[in-house]
C-alpha cells in the first residue's frame, strides 16, 4: 500500500471550482464519477480529506483497484458506466 504520511500530513485542496461544476452537472441529472490511479483506501483518504460525500457531492469513485486491468486499458471507463443506472447516452 502507498505510504500516506504526505496525505494525512499535507493539505489536499480540489482542483479550482470542481465542486461548482459537480453540483451543476448533478442538477442537471448528469452523474459524476471520479476516476483515479490509486487504489481504494488511498482514493477514498484523498476525497474525504476534501470533504465531498459520495450521494451528495459526486455519484462515485474508481480506482485503479476496482478494475482487473486498469490504465490504459478502458475499464476503468466502462465499469462505472456499466454498473451505473442511466440511460448510454449520459453516461460519458
Amino acid at each position: 500500500m502507498i505510504n500516506l504520511i504526505a496525505y494525512k500530513t499535507q493539505p489536499v485542496t480540489e482542483q479550482p471550482n470542481a465542486t461548482k461544476l459537480f453540483q451543476a452537472l448533478r442538477q442537471r441529472g448528469i452523474l459524476v464519477v471520479m476516476n483515479t490511479g490509486y487504489d481504494r483506501h488511498t482514493g477514498e483518504t484523498l476525497v474525504k480529506k476534501i470533504g465531498w460525500q459520495v450521494g451528495i457531492d459526486y455519484d462515485g469513485l474508481v480506482t485503479a483497484s476496482d478494475v482487473k486491468a486498469n490504465r490504459p486499458n478502458p475499464g476503468m471507463i466502462l465499469w462505472p458506466c456499466s454498473s451505473m443506472a442511466s440511460p448510454m447516452h449520459r453516461r460519458l
